[in-house]
């Protein structure tokens, strides 16, 4: 293909893709849906390519999403959590930096690679740092995304026996 096909039908494939991750609820629905029309579209033998700026344009509007969730409330919240926080952030700091190195070693994943699939976080803002970087983004984004699925299959029964325990007489 040459000239604007890939471009048309990558992103006709990312939107559609979008479109069906959101409606089936999926992790990080379109963002998970886009990427796996994408791929399906590709392996098909398709050529597809993101139009000129678009990756420009996708992290700054996630970087306005990001941006938004703060105010003044959430400022001042913080600065009177500080102490907790510097814990929580050094330990967590310190867990991603052993399990960046383990990897890297163990399995051979480039530096950038092995600390955005060790790092907790919000999907969005993983996957463009895993583009800004030059990062795997297909390494980042899978572990991401079984990480949610973790989450949501996990967190529910923890929380009914951490609550069951606590309204244990």
């Amino acid at each position: 293909m040459s000239g604007s096909l890939p471009v048309l039908t990558g992103a006709t494939a990312a939107l559609l893709g979008a479109w069906v991750g959101g409606r089936l609820r999926l992790p990080g629905g379109p963002v998970l849906g886009a990427l796996l029309a994408v791929v399906g579209v590709t392996a098909a033998g398709l050529e597809t390519s993101a139009p000129e700026g678009i990756r420009f344009l996708a992290l700054a509007t996630i970087g306005l999403m990001l941006g938004e969730q703060f105010d003044r409330e959430t400022v001042t919240s913080v600065r009177n959590a500080l102490g907790p926080i510097a814990l929580s952030l050094l330990t967590i700091a310190a867990t991603v930096a052993v399990l960046a190195v383990l990897l890297g070693r163990w399995f051979g994943l480039d530096p950038a690679t092995a600390v955005l699939v060790s790092v907790p976080g919000g999907f969005s803002s993983v996957v463009a740092l895993s583009i800004a970087t030059g990062a795997d983004v297909l390494a980042v984004t899978v572990v991401h995304q079984l990480r949610v699925l973790l989450v949501i299959g996990t967190v529910p029964l923890v929380l009914r026996i951490v609550l069951r325990r606590r309204r244990a007489p």
